[in-house]
């Protein structure tokens, strides 16, 4: 009968209002029930930098505890911005087309933790951001988790200060980093 309405095309208005009805109301349920990676809670932090160095991690957030050695594939550490207060290139990450390419690190846990000091410490959001990432412990799982890495790199890479650097290299040789990537870190040329 509804048929014989509509001109016999099989759906009616009626229903058109129905689905259009039941679209609204799913646009309308919260952004957290979405399934998107940027909506995930991510309760870990990948440190790759000078923050392997328990003693500068310890001013910024309250007693943090180390989680797990893992690392990023296709990825590789860089110096992408000199920092003039310090004298540095500052580490961050990028992409590479090299399946072998790892950046080692270590995650703590940030559940209940207030960023606000470490964010300030790295200049967020403008020397630094925090981006969401994939790591992978040594039996190839994998966890969300964020890390820091540079807003807006310098037209040419940098070359970390010595200081910088033995903050990584020890920080790396301290969590128990792979030899090989501790020593591919000290390979660095450094700025002094």
């Amino acid at each position: 009968m509804d048929d014989e309405k509509n001109g016999g095309g099989g759906v009616g208005v009626k229903d058109s209002e129905q689905a259009l009805s039941d679209l609204l109301k799913y646009e309308q349920k919260p952004k957290a029930e979405s399934l998107l990676p940027g909506s995930l809670k991510i309760d870990r932090l990948f440190l790759y930098d000078e923050l392997l160095d328990f003693e500068i991690i310890k001013r910024y957030l309250n007693n943090p505890k180390q989680e797990m050695l893992c690392y990023i594939p296709t990825h590789r550490v860089w110096f992408p911005k000199f920092f003039y207060p310090k004298n540095t290139g500052l580490a961050s990450i990028e992409r590479t087309p090299k399946g072998e390419d790892k950046v080692w690190g270590v995650t703590i846990n940030i559940t209940g933790q207030d960023l606000t000091r470490l964010e300030r410490y790295k200049g967020a959001p403008n020397r630094c951001h925090v981006c969401n990432v994939i790591v992978f412990d040594r039996g190839e799982r994998r966890y969300p988790a964020r890390t820091f890495v540079v807003s807006v790199p310098d037209p040419e890479p940098s070359k970390p200060s010595k200081e910088y650097l033995s903050l990584m290299v020890e920080g790396a040789r301290g969590r128990g980093l792979p030899e090989d990537y501790v020593k591919m870190l000290e390979s660095f040329e450094t700025l002094d």
